[in-house]
């Protein structure tokens, strides 16, 4: 066993190395020395009692000198867009009162605090590794973070807008010219972001879904392009996608947001109604090949709000497991995930989905059909029957 002044010698020449300059980059072959340095740190309290109190020392050359001077490839994928974007979006939250305390301390660069932010959300890095790359304190990290998400989400009513005016044609004409289904204002879908470790909350094992991690429930709502216009986020992930929907603002008061024959595309963890099409769960009788042509052209349609999803997850690999143990830090974390992903393809930038598939919702179809019929009493009949034939006029539509 090496002694004490030999693990010294070895974990100070690996930090002194880390704060290298040359070695503070965002390459995976950088994390192989965090890794040590964070399993080292530990060892000192019981190997020698006078280094217990050790504080591993900063810099912050790295975001000063480097980072913003990095190539736009390289500074798109450490903050995961492209720098007019990045310096955009802080035009967009500088005047936001989060940053404007009256303490006598000045606060670090709204810049910073955002890089700070988008880092973590973009990679999956710890908060040791993050405040170690940024030269801060871990509670800063975590400081700097509630501070952006404040103020992003303060965007909210800017940037998730349900389609109005010339955007709700804009969104009528883009689906329909798709595969043909007219007068479409939406596709909505359910996605489960993981937690890395099981929330901290007495009934925790709600939160645990059927994937076999614990998570919470994202319910959106996209246009034609991929933008989301409406979401609904907070549900334990072990809550079916149709009961999630049965409380959303967007089923309790339909009547706000569809004019006359509009509709949501959905698949079929939801149920029927005028205002959200589903595919024919078995296509059969004499018009079996048209139903399975509309439910090939309604996924294809519908494709969009799945792909919305990868994409979110693919430029924010947090949302892939949130390191997180408080749902509702949870949820805002994620509503500030949606909002700058809104603004970052409004603004042109769409990032690709690098082979990621979404952690799509699996539904039981005896599962499917049962908590959908729950929904629909006796009121909801008429609705279901409507919605029969406005689907059957869709068939005959696509087909």
């Amino acid at each position: 066993m090496a002694s004490n002044s030999q693990h010294d010698q070895f974990f100070t020449e690996i930090v002194e190395s880390s704060s290298d300059d040359n070695n503070m980059n965002i390459d995976e072959s950088s994390d192989d020395n965090l890794e040590i340095i964070q399993t080292l740190s530990f060892y000192p309290r019981t190997l020698n009692p006078e280094i217990s109190h050790y504080t591993h020392p900063k810099s912050d050359d790295w975001v000063r000198n480097i980072l913003f001077n990095y190539d736009e490839t390289r500074f798109r994928r450490t903050l995961r867009m492209n720098k007019s974007i990045f310096f955009a979006l802080v035009n967009q939250i500088q005047n936001h009162s989060v940053f404007h305390s009256n303490a006598n301390n000045i606060q670090t660069d709204i810049q910073i605090q955002l890089a700070v932010t988008l880092f973590r959300l973009g990679s999956l890095s710890t908060i040791w590794a993050i405040s170690s790359q940024f030269g801060i304190a871990e509670g800063t990290v975590h400081l700097f973070m509630d501070r952006v998400t404040t103020a992003i989400r303060s965007l909210r009513s800017k940037y998730i807008k349900w389609p109005q005016g010339d955007y709700k044609k804009e969104v009528h004409k883009g689906f329909q010219q798709m595969q043909e289904f007219s007068l479409v204002i939406g596709a909505i879908d359910g996605s489960h972001i993981p937690f890395l470790q099981a929330p901290d909350r007495i009934n925790k094992d709600v939160y645990f879904s059927r994937k076999h991690h614990y998570g919470i429930h994202l319910q959106g709502v996209v246009d034609h392009k991929g933008l989301f216009i409406n979401y609904d986020i907070g549900w334990p992930a072990s809550v079916h996608d149709a009961k999630v929907f049965q409380n959303s603002n967007i089923y309790k008061q339909s009547t706000t947001f569809f004019e006359g024959e509009e509709y949501l595309l959905g698949d079929s963890a939801y149920p029927l109604l005028p205002f959200i099409i589903t595919p024919f769960k078995v296509p059969n009788g004499s018009q079996k090949q048209q139903q399975i042509n509309y439910n090939i052209k309604h996924s294809k349609t519908r494709v969009v709000v799945e792909q919305a999803f990868g994409r979110l997850k693919a430029r924010f690999l947090f949302l892939r497991a949130m390191k997180v143990r408080d749902p509702p830090k949870g949820v805002e974390i994620i509503e500030t995930a949606l909002i700058i992903h809104n603004f970052i393809e409004k603004n042109g930038d769409i990032w690709g989905q690098m082979g990621y598939n979404d952690d799509k919702i699996e539904i039981q179809p005896e599962e499917d059909s049962e908590l959908v019929n729950q929904m629909l009493d006796e009121s909801n009949l008429i609705q279901k029957e409507y919605a029969k034939v406005k689907r059957q006029n869709l068939l005959e539509l696509v087909s």
